[in-house]
C-alpha cells in the first residue's frame, strides 16, 4: 500500500482526513491542503501560529 491517511487538525480538533502518498514531506502536504482549501473555513481571518507535522499520521494547525 503506497498511500496513507493523514488527519488534519485545527487547534487539536479533527477537521478532515486526506489520503496521500506515504513519506510525503511537510511542504507537499501543506501545499495540498492550501490548494484544495481544506481548512479555509477554520482559519479564515485567523493567523496560523504553528504547524505540527507527524509524518504519515497527522498535521495540526495552531491558529489564533
Amino acid at each position: 500500500k503506497d498511500t496513507t491517511n493523514i488527519v488534519i487538525q485545527v487547534n487539536g480538533k479533527k477537521r478532515r482526513i486526506i489520503s496521500i502518498q506515504k513519506n510525503t514531506d511537510e511542504e507537499s502536504v501543506k501545499n495540498t491542503i492550501y490548494e484544495e482549501n481544506l481548512i479555509l473555513k477554520y482559519t479564515e481571518n485567523k493567523k496560523i501560529l504553528k504547524i505540527i507535522y507527524v509524518p504519515n499520521k497527522i498535521i495540526n494547525f495552531i491558529v489564533k
